[in-house]
């Protein structure tokens, strides 16, 4: 069978949409009666800095799915999702910035661009290997 650039073709967004559902398959279900993210039990068993990124992935996956208006949390709503004190998730937000894993918007507010989602996959397997 000739192969033609045709069988390359892809939908970006369908490209990303596969690479989220990676990142959360494990961790998170989303509640069709609420609208909202339902955090697994692994969820549970995560350093901070994965529970933060996935909450901000699982926040990005419902904006996507048009469930939501706005993708980006601040600090507060972080610290109170994770159901962690609110300086240790600052202090995670802080590297997160850093590392350009996670943006802030104007109104210091947190989110994830789909852009990074290779990158947070390669955190996810660093984060992995040194546990």
């Amino acid at each position: 069978m000739r192969k033609t650039l045709r069988d390359l073709v892809v939908k970006r967004s369908e490209v990303l949409e596969s690479k989220l559902y990676s990142l959360l398959e494990k961790f998170v279900r989303f509640d069709v009666e609420s609208g909202e993210a339902v955090f697994e039990e692994d969820f549970k068993e995560l350093p901070l800095e994965r529970k933060v990124l996935v909450l901000l992935l699982a926040q990005r996956a419902l904006k996507l799915l048009d469930w939501t208006k706005d993708a980006n949390l601040s600090t507060g709503e972080i610290a109170k999702r994770v159901d962690e004190p609110l300086s240790s998730v600052e202090e995670v937000l802080k590297s997160l910035v850093e590392g350009d894993l996670v943006k802030v918007d104007s109104a210091g507010r947190y989110f994830v661009e789909l852009s990074a989602l290779d990158a947070i996959a390669e955190f996810f397997e660093r984060v992995m290997y040194t546990m």
